[in-house]
């Protein structure tokens, strides 16, 4: 019975140890192709005044935004939801797209 517990506690902390890999492993390539995503330029100028909602997701990062425009300008950018899961912050993003209008 004994031998039987030992050997139970042994896969399972095997199949813990693959689970956290595999885990490890997809954050880290989600993050590598998050950093080398390419970010088209929007022509403001061809932008009608609104109020446009936008989101993205791929783990451990999860992001819902709703950009205002006006008179051709980003005006205003709110985070709705914002999971980073052991990332930093992104509440200073906003303000430096607006600053750089882009």
């Amino acid at each position: 019975m004994k031998k039987k517990l030992i050997i139970g506690v042994i896969l399972i902390i095997c199949i813990l140890i693959v689970a956290a890999t595999i885990a490890k492993t997809v954050v880290e390539n989600n993050l590598e192709a998050l950093s080398e995503m390419a970010i088209q330029n929007v022509d403001l100028a061809k932008i009608s005044d609104g109020v446009y909602t936008g989101s993205y997701s791929a783990f451990p990062i999860s992001v819902e935004v709703e950009v205002t425009v006006k008179n051709h300008q980003i005006s205003n950018i709110d985070l709705v939801k914002h999971f980073n899961g052991q990332g930093t912050s992104a509440e200073v993003i906003p303000d430096h797209v607006i600053k750089a209008q882009t």
